[in-house]
């Protein structure tokens, strides 16, 4: 989903780019031309759908009567631009069904946002859970002897530990994402201190990864998991 939007986004600047270098041109070979009353210099501010967007604090705070669209979308098209067999109510018709679809994508891609987000939170929380299942299997069996009680015990344990640890390395991978992306999960506080412990990245040879894998492993061993988890 954050591939789509940035690959939409860079589509956007390069739109942007190209249109700015055409108005450079056009402003050299004809800066008096009869263009200059269809097409502005375009601002980053200008790069906005026709209408309101509702996570806009500005466009939130404006009335539906007193928003003022971006000048984009009120340039009138020319009879070449239009084509031979479509008249500019057509066109017009046609601009708000492709906004519609693509506002309909953008909301989409909020709500798989939100999905991922949840799909996290539930792969940690089943781990946590799991944990103390594992810690509950540990004196099920109370007519082993010492010996062998014990060996269960420490099975119980060593498989609760691991379960903790996978939510660890699990967190150590998607915080610093989320963070690059602003993104704070509720869920964050509890594995506060993983990114000091725990460093990801993609970059480097493959030997030089495998390495710093097999670094980041010792890392987590080094970790107090309750220092990690605060469970309640």
């Amino acid at each position: 989903m954050l591939d789509s939007y940035s690959r939409f986004e860079s589509k956007l600047q390069r739109a942007a780019n190209c249109y700015r270098v055409a108005y450079t041109a056009l402003l050299a070979l004809n800066p008096d031309g009869s263009w200059k009353e269809r097409l502005q210099v375009l601002k980053p501010t200008d790069l906005r759908g026709p209408g309101r967007d509702p996570d806009n604090l500005e466009d939130a705070k404006t009335s539906n009567g007193r928003f003022e669209p971006s000048w984009i979308w009120l340039v009138p098209w020319s009879p070449q631009e239009q084509g031979d067999n479509q008249t500019e109510d057509e066109f017009n018709h046609s601009m708000r069904t492709e906004w519609a679809q693509t506002r309909a994508c953008m909301c989409r891609w909020k709500e798989e946002l939100l999905i991922i987000q949840e799909e996290m939170r539930r792969v940690l929380a089943f781990f946590e859970w799991k944990s103390v299942w594992w810690l509950e299997q540990a004196n099920r069996r109370v007519s082993l002897e010492p010996s062998v009680q014990s060996g269960v015990v420490a099975y119980a344990h060593k498989q609760s530990t691991l379960c903790l640890r996978m939510a660890v390395r699990y967190a150590a991978y998607w915080l610093p994402v989320m963070k690059k992306c602003q993104i704070t999960p509720p869920w964050s506080s509890r594995y506060r201190i993983v990114s000091a412990h725990v460093g990801v990245d993609n970059s480097g040879s493959e030997d030089e990864d495998e390495e710093e894998q097999d670094d980041n492993r010792s890392d987590v061993g080094e970790v107090d998991i309750n220092d990690i988890l605060d469970f309640d």
